[in-house]
Parts: structure tokens; sequence; C-alpha cells
């Protein structure tokens, strides 16, 4: 069973390939982002989500 700083480190790799993922589709985009929400909406959607995850890790420590 993963401990809770196994948890955040995975969280946390997840997040920065997600990011990374939408930096280089916007860098080939070439500034046109029409339809961004459309087409970005989806991982930015997981971004906030894999951050309010990480969050939970750190108040349930808290709480501990």
């Amino acid at each position: 069973m993963k401990t809770q700083q196994e948890n955040v480190l995975a969280l946390n790799y997840r997040l920065r390939s997600k990011l990374k993922m939408i930096q280089k589709s916007l860098a080939l985009d070439e500034f046109e982002i029409e339809g961004f929400e459309d087409h970005y909406g989806v991982e930015i959607q997981e971004v906030l989500d894999i951050n309010r995850q990480i969050f939970n890790v750190y108040l349930e420590e808290k709480v501990k």
C-alpha cells in the first residue's frame, strides 16, 4: 500500500506531465487558440482534479 508521500509524488508527476503536454500543444498551435476551452477544457479540468487530490492528501495529514 502506498504511503501518503508516495501518493503525492505520483500525483505531482501526473500533474507535471499533463502541464507539459498542454504547454507543448499550445506551442504547436502558434497562438491559434480558437476553441481553447473546448480543446483544452478536459486537460485543464484534469489538472484541477489532480491539484484537488494533492490538497486533500495534505488536509488528511493535518487532521491526523
